[in-house]
């Protein structure tokens, strides 16, 4: 922080000496002769800065512009339709009556080249400056950026890398996902919320990326090579909220593109909204629609596999069950046979090989129940260490620990501005100006209170000097020009005077 100098507002000299005042009045400062404090420069409301900015621009301000349209999605409000004009470097906001495009509304799109007569207005609540147009000339070819779209679009298509061939699988079960975005947008939460709600056992990993502007191109290249590296996840998820085709142009970036395509770890595209297509979409191993739907895609329903892990503990034990039906089946026809031959040796033989065969059948059976029982109790204890109390409890001592620092940093803040109040009053009466007369100091004024010279009093003029303790009137009997002090013109004149 800046340290405010409260004695600069005025510098008035008086004799050798330089006299600073604070902007408060006294008798003694309104003798020295110090200017009262300047005024203040007017300070302006909102309001009252957008009624001056609205009164320059009024409506007098009738223009043609040709650019490109842009973010012309659903933005039809009431009567009027919102659209967004742009060149190369800037973009202006532009309004219709329904009735100017009704004619030409099918062929308004992102991306086409308009030329838009209107005038330019300054809304004041907003402080908004808008084009209300009032005629619409349609061109035939497309913008510039939907140019350099289909061009990339085109060029990568003929190199084959939108083939379903070149595309890696998405695996099934899927543990662990890896989702390359902002960290502070509305897309990543969206995402973890419906990731967890439908599986909360699968483990999510945030790359953190720039996904709008100039630097998101280095940005999202970067969080695929570190995810990579990292390879912990079975799948990335490339995300990002909608916007304009300008807040999108990063995912149309060629160079992006064939780093995508060079990704071990199969990739998931889901930027924008529905209706929104960039280049990623199509480089992507999959393309979903929304983030939210890309999140569904990656999260199997938890309700889904238990129903599928209590399907196979069915299919198990009917099989177990057929198998011993099978083989009592097989050793009631070998029974009969023994029976009609009487072949006693031989009966028990195979009574005996029997009674083996089913004792390890049951053992197979009783092994195979306990590791499905196993991993039913690791599933149910994963379930348990996700109970709601243990949650609120844990989220409980956080805030408990938030508010104990919270304390702490208010009373090392009132410290420390109360260390700065003792330093501004010590500060604030070492520059008192009227502590040099304490000192040893006086001010010479003459009979109408100012400054006096040598120059400017004469033999039998009357001057006040002004003590720490008083005042003293005398009258001139002599003056000495010049510095009395480097001259020794001091000792001279005492002694004359002595004389």
């Amino acid at each position: 922080m800046k340290d405010y100098d409260m004695f600069s507002d005025y510098d008035v000299s008086v004799g050798n000496g330089n006299c600073r005042n604070d902007g408060r009045s006294s008798p003694e400062l309104a003798d020295l002769g110090l200017s009262p404090k300047m005024a203040e420069p007017h300070v302006y409301s909102v309001s009252e800065l957008n009624n001056e900015i609205a009164g320059l621009f009024g409506n007098r301000y009738a223009v043609t512009v040709q650019g490109e349209l842009s973010n012309c999605g659903n933005n039809r409000r009431g009567s009027y339709f919102y659209c967004i004009i742009k060149d190369a470097e800037n973009e202006l906001s532009v309004a219709f009556p329904s009735g100017v495009i009704q004619h030409q509304f099918d062929r308004i799109r992102d991306g086409v080249t308009v030329v838009i007569s209107g005038r330019v207005s300054f809304y004041r609540p907003k402080g908004k400056v808008t084009l209300w147009g009032s005629s619409l000339k349609i061109q035939d070819r497309p913008g510039d950026l939907y140019r350099a779209f289909l061009k990339t679009l085109e060029l990568l298509r003929s190199e084959g890398l939108f083939d379903i061939q070149s595309k890696k699988p998405i695996p099934a079960n899927i543990h662990t996902v890896g989702i390359i975005t902002s960290p502070d947008g509305m897309a990543v939460k969206d995402v973890i919320r419906t990731i967890k709600r439908r599986n909360r056992f699968i483990n999510i990993v945030v790359y953190p990326a720039i996904v709008q502007g100039s630097m998101a191109v280095q940005s999202i290249k970067y969080a695929l090579w570190y995810a990579n590296r990292h390879n912990v996840c079975q799948v990335l998820m490339v995300v990002r909220g909608g916007g304009s085709v300008e807040d999108l142009s990063c995912f149309n970036d060629e160079g992006l593109a064939r780093y995508t395509k060079m990704s071990v770890i199969p990739v998931i595209s889901g930027v924008g909204h529905e209706g929104d297509v960039t280049i990623m979409d199509y480089i992507a191993d999959m393309r979903a629609s929304t983030p939210t739907a890309a999140a569904e895609m990656v999260s199997a329903s938890l309700d889904n596999s238990i129903e599928r892990l209590a399907m196979l503990k069915r299919r198990l034990w009917n099989a177990g069950t057929g198998r011993i039906g099978y083989e009592r089946q097989r050793l009631n026809a070998v029974r009969a046979g023994f029976c009609n031959y009487a072949p006693e040796k031989r009966l028990s033989a195979v009574r005996t090989g029997l009674q083996e065969l089913q004792g390890r059948m049951r053992l197979s059976l009783i092994r195979a129940l306990q590791v499905r029982t196993a991993a039913f109790n690791a599933v149910n204890e994963r379930f348990n260490r996700q109970n709601p109390k243990n949650i609120i409890t844990e989220y409980s001592a956080r805030c408990s620990l938030s508010g104990q620092k919270m304390l702490q940093l208010m009373e090392m803040h009132l410290k420390e501005l109360r260390h700065r109040l003792v330093s501004g009053a010590s500060l604030l009466n070492a520059n008192n100006p009227l502590k040099i007369l304490t000192q040893g100091y006086s001010v010479t004024l003459d009979e109408s209170g100012k400054g006096v010279t040598v120059s400017g009093v004469g033999r039998g003029d009357r001057i006040r000097t002004i003590l720490a303790d008083g005042e003293i009137v005398s009258e001139v009997t002599d003056t000495v020009p010049g510095n009395p002090v480097s001259d020794g013109v001091v000792s001279e004149k005492a002694s004359d005077l002595k004389k």
